[in-house]
């Protein structure tokens, strides 16, 4: 039987779903800003992406599992997909009572 070669051995995937990393711990992913001062909404997203794929990337090229740097991705895309929808539901407030506003009597 072959030897095991070292990018093989890098995670173990465990019936509970964990992963270990032998590669380091998973990278933190970037930052994003408060969805409520979020100014350009397709620049964050973007530049998010980038920021989060090239740091799976590195991490990858480190020796890390493709189903750690997949589950991570997936993370990161989870995260992403919640503060967009964040963003809008704070800008459709904002245009509610902007509505209301200019209806109400003065």
């Amino acid at each position: 039987m072959p030897e095991p070669s070292a990018r093989s051995a890098t995670a173990v995937v465990e019936p509970s779903s964990s992963v270990v990393r032998l590669a380091g711990a998973a990278p933190e992913l970037p930052q994003l800003p408060d969805p409520a001062e979020a100014d350009d909404l397709g620049r964050t997203a973007r530049e998010y992406v980038t920021g989060a794929r090239e740091r799976l990337r590195s991490w990858h090229d480190a020796g890390a599992a493709g189903v750690a740097v997949v589950e991570c991705w997936t993370r990161a895309i989870d995260r992403l997909i919640e503060f967009l929808f964040e963003a809008e539901r704070d800008r459709e407030r904002w245009v509610q009572l902007i509505f209301k506003l200019q209806r109400s009597p003065v």
